[in-house]
């Protein structure tokens, strides 16, 4: 064979090679991408299925978000009505301390003018309440005083006995008013007489008798 031939040859032998080499890594490749489709997919199903386990922790997450926000707007609200509070305090207290200064140019006794003079606007007095919860209540009333001694006997108009108003016994006496009661008659409490019959008598004599008019004894 002539050398063309052999030149021929050697051409198609590595085209053939390049072709069987070519073919090898297309394979290759082809089956690598396969691989990492496959482990793509999976990747992807283990993310689904992550992302669905994290609805609780998200809406939680969002709650607590909004929870910060409407604290964070209360906040700036309360800060806005102290600041509010503070620059009207201020304005108060300028006012309180103009008049001061007012009152000092007028006082003949107060050097306004001296370099050291400063305004001595009073501290604002914060008024006592009326009551307060929980005072010591009242001290318990003292014991009543012991009652008074019986009333002593008196002298009726005719010499005989007669007993003030209590509890005792007359003999043959007259009231002050010169009534006579018989003996054994008893001076009640209230003043009232009761007789040995049982009647219960006014100190004059007559009667007590609700159901009925009064008798003279």
């Amino acid at each position: 064979m002539s050398t063309v031939v052999w030149i021929i040859v050697a051409i198609v032998v590595v085209l053939i090679l390049i072709g069987l080499i070519g073919f090898i890594a297309s394979q290759a490749r082809r089956k690598k991408a396969e691989q990492h489709r496959a482990q793509a997919e999976e990747l992807r199903s283990d993310a689904q299925s992550r992302a669905g386990d994290l609805r609780g922790p998200d809406q939680e997450a969002r709650a607590a978000q909004a929870e910060a926000e409407q604290r964070r707007i209360e906040a700036e609200r309360a800060e806005a009505r102290a600041a509010e509070k503070q620059q009207a305090l201020d304005q108060q207290k300028a006012g309180v301390e103009d008049q001061v200064r007012e009152a000092d140019r007028l006082d003949p006794d107060v050097n306004h003018k001296a370099k050291d003079y400063q305004p001595l606007a009073p501290e604002p007095t914060t008024p006592e309440p009326s009551g307060r919860a929980g005072a010591p209540q009242a001290a318990a009333p003292q014991a009543a005083a012991p009652q008074a001694a019986a009333p002593q006997a008196t002298a009726a108009p005719d010499g005989d006995q007669y007993q003030q108003p209590g509890t005792g016994q007359l003999g043959n006496a007259a009231t002050p008013d010169g009534v006579p009661h018989p003996e054994g008659t008893v001076v009640n409490a209230d003043g009232t007489l009761t007789y040995p019959d049982g009647s219960v008598r006014r100190a004059d004599g007559t009667t007590i008798d609700s159901g009925g008019p009064e008798l003279r004894g």
